[in-house]
């Protein structure tokens, strides 16, 4: 049985048709709007463009619908993937997509993701990138089976410790005429080139001044020391390359006679790329758009050296609002500053996971096991623009989850602790605020009130002079379950929200106390005139036998609508009554008529203890202001 996430098999049926779409193909070039049309390379063969005209469904805005050629990667044989980053910076928005597309694929069919530095360039590196990159993937859950960290079969997995083998092949294919010695100065290139850009037209390409260099002579300049370069010899033709996206994809002409060796021993980028892949036996490669005009060159190299290149899946390139590539050089793109920002790993992945590539059930949003179980090879063909502002959707729905799910479950899920430490931070530098206020020194730097005044105690189970930790994580993962659709962004939830962590001040309560009297009215309390302090009095009397186990919403929604079953509040000048008029009393007590979630739900949260002293303190201000 096929596994689930394995791409359907390659249908036939469309070379049956071959000879209609020739046809086809042939009615179409005479079509007036068609005449003296120029085809890019890879559209040259007239077949081929015929198929593309026919098959309007690959256009470069679409994803193509029909089901892939896949060569391996089946449950029967699992894949080998590979991220291959150079240490010169910081983890990016297009990196994590490449990283994640490869981890997808190599947990979907039972394979194995290897992580790979590409080190060669030592003047580009930058000494902590590497540090950072371990601890960017693994915030993001990408675990690789083998690295530099971690070692494995095919290791070292660093390419400035594989030297060695670069040298092999290099000599190789120096052995087989397939790559010779160039001795040429940077001076004599820099003409030569010249000279060919007039004669042909071409710009920078090697003129082959070297090819007449016989081995003989060449092995004996090179003895001596002197500075030389490896060119590899391009086949005569131009390579066309398979390509599970773009399909086939050729140039317009054969590839210059580019470097595998450069002059300090190290080698290029195309050719460790080759030799890795290869020796570390990698199946298929996933990567972004721009290195499909470089991979010619590389499947150029797998057959002078006999070897089987891998599937190659070349995704969209990740661009702006203006169609422009997206800058390295903008913070906004590096995976740190959104750790920074408090964004899930779950957001980034989702979001990268959606740029150029839809999950079959057309289900937006979903965790990394998830993108494992459905994860197919159908990308989306040409460049992909990349909308930054849906993040904050995805954050939403994502916290929004992780929120609602195992509600009964007092544990945080791992990716939410930063949050939840970020959300605490804020509480406890209000907290600073508002205790320097009343001790009138000088305000600590956070998000403070314009008056702090209108906060009074803490929580209990937020004080940091308490040494439950886990309790103060729990209370705030409680909060954030009872104001889930207010969590993002985190900016402002605390200050919004200020009374499910503070009790509300004496000052404040009495500054809104006419407000809420207005409001209700006169109040009837058991059939007998009162006012508010009779009301809260009795809704006391009605909460107080509760126990810290009955202390649940069930129990406290009871609770209110019997408490205001006896609370009749009057309309002064009408006379009729005001409907739901004491729940304004209730919010009055325990949040200064502040707006936020159901009575009874912040009753839950604060707690019995905590809800109960709120009414006390109401009642208390109260019976001043009556004696006053």
């Amino acid at each position: 049985m096929p596994h689930p996430c394995a791409p359907l098999p390659y249908k036939k049926a469309r070379s049956e048709n071959r000879a209609e779409e020739i046809a086809r193909t042939k009615h179409l070039s005479t079509m007036p709007f068609l005449q003296g049309l120029r085809w890019p390379p890879f559209l040259a063969c007239s077949a081929r463009a015929g198929r593309l005209l026919a098959w309007g469904r690959y256009s470069s805005t679409k994803a193509a619908s029909a089901p892939l050629r896949i060569k391996s990667g089946h449950k029967d044989r699992p894949a080998r993937t590979r991220f291959a980053p150079s240490p010169t910076g910081f983890l990016h928005m297009g990196s994590l997509r490449t990283a994640l597309f490869n981890y997808l694929l190599a947990r979907s069919t039972g394979g194995q993701f290897l992580l790979r530095l590409e080190d060669t360039d030592r003047t580009r590196i930058v000494p902590d990138a590497e540090k950072r990159l371990y601890e960017d993937l693994k915030w993001a859950g990408l675990y690789w089976d083998e690295g530099p960290d971690i070692g494995g079969p095919k290791g070292p997995y660093r390419q400035s410790e594989r030297l060695h083998h670069y040298r092999t092949y290099a000599q190789e294919l120096l052995d087989k005429g397939r790559a010779y010695r160039c001795f040429c100065s940077k001076d004599e290139l820099a003409a030569s080139q010249l000279g060919s850009q007039v004669d042909t037209g071409h710009t920078g390409r090697y003129p082959g001044t070297c090819l007449a260099v016989t081995p003989n002579e060449s092995e004996e300049r090179a003895a001596r020391g002197e500075p030389h370069v490896i060119r590899f010899k391009s086949s005569s033709e131009p390579v066309s390359v398979p390509d599970i996206v773009y399909r086939g994809f050729r140039k317009r002409q054969a590839e210059d006679d580019f470097i595998i060796i450069k002059s300090d021993g190290y080698p290029t980028y195309h050719f460790a790329n080759v030799v890795d892949d290869h020796l570390m036996d990698i199946t298929h490669v996933i990567r972004g758009a721009e290195w499909l005009v470089s991979t010619p060159m590389h499947c150029d190299l797998y057959a002078a050296l006999g070897w089987k290149e891998p599937v190659f899946a070349h995704v969209g390139l990740l661009v702006n609002a203006e169609r422009q590539k997206l800058s390295k050089r903008n913070a906004d793109i590096h995976i740190s500053s959104y750790q920074e920002k408090h964004f899930l790993p779950e957001v980034l992945l989702n979001f990268v996971a959606s740029l150029g590539w839809r999950a079959p059930s057309k289900k937006g949003i979903l965790t990394l096991p998830q993108l494992v179980e459905c994860f197919n090879l159908k990308f989306t063909k040409g460049d992909i623009v990349t909308e930054l502002d849906k993040l904050q959707f995805y954050q939403r729905k994502h916290l929004d989850r992780l929120l609602v799910q195992d509600t009964a479950d007092s544990r945080p899920a791992p990716s939410l602790v930063p949050v939840l430490r970020a959300v605490a931070n804020d509480i406890q530098a209000l907290e600073a605020s508002r205790t320097s206020s009343t001790l009138e020194t000088p305000k600590p730097p956070g998000p403070v009130f314009a008056d702090a005044s209108s906060l009074g105690e803490l929580h209990p189970a937020l004080r940091t002079d308490r040494k439950d930790d886990g309790g103060r994580q729990q209370y705030v993962l409680a909060a954030l379950r009872l104001l889930r659709n207010k969590v993002w962004p985190l900016k402002g939830l605390v200050a919004d929200n200020r009374y499910a962590f503070w009790r509300p001040s004496r000052s404040r309560l009495l500054e809104t106390l006419d407000r809420v009297d207005e409001a209700v009215g006169d109040v009837v309390v058991d059939g007998s005139a009162g006012g508010i302090r009779e009301a809260l009095v009795s809704a006391r009397r009605i909460l107080e036998p509760l126990s810290e186990d009955s202390w649940t919403a069930v129990y406290l929604s009871h609770a209110i609508g019997t408490a205001n079953a006896s609370i009749i509040c009057h309309d002064r000048e009408t006379g009729k009554s005001i409907p739901h008029a004491a729940f304004r009393l209730w919010r009055w007590a325990m949040a200064a008529s502040d707006p936020g979630p159901p009575v009874y739900a912040l009753l839950e949260l604060v707690g019995r203890h905590e809800a109960l002293a709120r009414l006390d303190v109401a009642i208390e201000l109260l019976e001043e202001d009556d004696s006053t």
